[in-house]
């Protein structure tokens, strides 16, 4: 992580998922519910379905 995160500052989350291997959803979470912020953003609660 630190070292994907020392080529620049990470813009969003999905640009943290594509520079540091092995950060997927369920990590990803995780490290938001303690605190980790990317660019101010917590990890984005998935988005309710919606009907036709």
């Amino acid at each position: 992580m630190l070292q994907a995160r020392s080529q620049g500052l990470f813009v969003d989350w999905a640009d943290a998922q594509r520079r540091i291997k092995g950060l997927g959803p369920a990590k990803a979470k995780r490290l938001s519910d303690h605190g980790l912020r990317i660019n101010g953003q917590a990890w984005p609660a998935p988005k309710p379905a919606t009907s036709p």
